[in-house]
């Protein structure tokens, strides 16, 4: 499927740009947005309700922006799964052009379905995704009205024609003729706001001349966290539960959320106090360098700034498994001002009552096992060995099935 169309925006560059990147005009636009909440500084995730013909589900997926070329053009890629339903996947370009006060948006979108969605037939997706995008440009128009009430306020305003409803064609069709909006102020113009503002600040408007006060910087708290720990289970089973969102959540201290978002990267919400600074932090986790089964880079980012990488590595010793890892990070925001010894202080015993936690799930899942061969005796010693052998070949495909 493929959708082209273009929009003429009654707004200045700037201001059509920072709400573009503005993570809650976008959902107060999009028809069915129940969330949509930065994970990182180009990605976003979200969650929509949409009915098209007889399908109806709630999808949850990512939004990633890239080639950003503010305020003039970005790539923006998606994917989002609706379980039963089906997926959707694809991309869109758009790019902007000033023209005056006012703002020419255009767009081209190529996307895929899959599942029950693919089943309705691809007119009935193709006329629900020109109404999306209709409604879209409508919602849209509204929320960067503001700025020109506003800039009227200063300045005589000068109005063109009446508003006219978005334009939108699938390819191949004939491009409809744009009808000019209301114009804004004549010569009142937004104050340009840079790339980091245009996608992590909301979008505030003021009088020419008053631009908004840029951020303090803050100053980062390296810290590092470096140790081992033997395990008493093979490698394999190491690996596999070192991999299971749902191991690693009742683990992790504090953890009230672990949920996968793709299938190497994870977002988290957790619980912490350090020091006299407690809070709830956002936070995703992307895994990389995997080499099954014996190490892995784990990159996280959170909510402030906060950003870092640890290098794991398991070794096999005999029926047991060490586990090393090498941790490097930069706080910030609230966090960094208490100080880098405390962090670490209460890091290490984070770490602590992790592995504490992890080594007692996997003594629980190894007394299982033994429990489970003992209820059914093998006739022989030969073929138990061979029955734990296809135990591990088959843990070792489920982790490369799911990490690849």
């Amino acid at each position: 499927m493929e959708l082209i169309g273009e929009k003429l925006i009654p707004a200045p560059i700037s201001a059509t740009w920072a709400a573009l990147n503005d993570a809650e005009v976008l959902k107060s636009c999009i028809a069915g947005c129940e969330s949509l909440d930065h994970v990182q500084a180009n990605m976003l995730a979200a969650q929509v309700a949409l009915k098209i013909g007889p399908v109806k589900a709630r999808f949850k997926g990512t939004l990633t922006l890239s080639d950003m070329n503010p305020p003039h053009s970005y790539v923006v890629s998606f994917e989002g799964q609706g379980g039963i339903a089906g997926f959707g996947k694809g991309a869109a370009d758009v790019s902007l052009t000033e023209q005056g006060d006012q703002t020419l948006l255009r767009y081209a979108a190529r996307a895929q379905v899959g599942g029950r969605l693919a089943q309705v037939g691809s007119r009935l997706i193709d006329a629900a995704a020109a109404k999306i995008t209709e409604d879209f440009f409508a919602a849209f128009e509204v929320q960067l009205q503001p700025a020109s009430v506003e800039a009227a306020a200063y300045q005589p305003a000068v109005l063109g024609k009446a508003g006219a409803p978005a334009t939108s064609r699938l390819a191949g069709a004939a491009a409809p003729k744009v009808v000019a909006h209301s114009l804004p102020a004549a010569g009142a113009r937004l104050p340009p706001l840079s790339a980091a503002a245009a996608v992590d600040q909301p979008n505030v408007f003021a009088q020419t001349g008053a631009p908004a006060k840029p951020r303090p910087a803050v100053a980062a708290t390296p810290i590092q966290l470096v140790g081992e720990r033997v395990f008493p289970a093979p490698i394999f089973a190491t690996f596999n539960a070192m991999n299971n969102a749902d191991v690693l959540k009742s683990c992790i201290v504090g953890c009230e959320s672990l949920e996968h978002l793709r299938a190497d990267t994870l977002v988290a919400v957790l619980a912490l106090g350090i020091g006299p600074v407690g809070a709830r932090f956002k936070s995703t986790f992307q895994v990389s360098d995997m080499r099954i089964p014996s190490g892995y880079v784990l990159s996280f980012e959170g909510e402030g700034g906060t950003r870092g990488s640890a290098n794991i590595s398991l070794i096999e010793e005999g029926r047991q498994t060490r586990v090393r890892y090498a941790l490097q990070a930069e706080v910030r925001g609230a966090l960094a001002k208490v100080g880098p010894r405390l962090i670490e202080a209460v890091s290490a015993q984070v770490a602590k009552g992790f592995f504490s936690a992890f080594e007692a799930r996997l003594l629980q899942a190894t007394a299982d096992m033994a429990a489970d061969r003992s209820a059914v005796p093998a006739k022989t010693g030969a073929p138990a060995k061979r029955w734990l052998w296809v135990l591990l070949a088959g843990a070792a495909a489920a982790a490369y099935t799911m990490w690849r």
